[in-house]
């Protein structure tokens, strides 16, 4: 039960952001945060953690140079700092008392 609960809590503060549409795909399928990372074999929910924890700025550079991995995504690296900085600010922040106590 306490696993189910920690999967579903887990699950839920990363829901906007994992749920977030990147871009339209070759299928004409809209391509969330969640699918493109688990395209690029990478768990979403611990790699949404990871970005959570990290300044915005090194957020959305490190999603950006993930994501130009992917084909079918923007051509130009501008479209694409964008679509990642619009993604990040759905991440929960830490709040500053729990980032000086970590």
């Amino acid at each position: 039960m306490t696993t189910a609960f920690a999967t579903t809590s887990l699950s839920d503060q990363f829901n906007a952001f994992l749920r977030a549409a990147l871009w339209v795909d070759r299928d004409a399928a809209p391509l969330s945060v969640l699918s493109a990372l688990a395209r690029l074999d990478v768990d979403p929910w611990e790699e949404a953690a990871q970005l959570a924890n990290l300044p915005e700025a090194s957020a959305c550079a490190k999603l950006a140079a993930m994501l130009m991995n992917l084909p079918g995504g923007p051509t130009m690296r501008q479209d694409l700092d964008a679509l990642c900085a619009r993604s990040v600010r759905l991440l929960p922040r830490p709040s500053l008392r729990q980032r000086v106590r970590d």
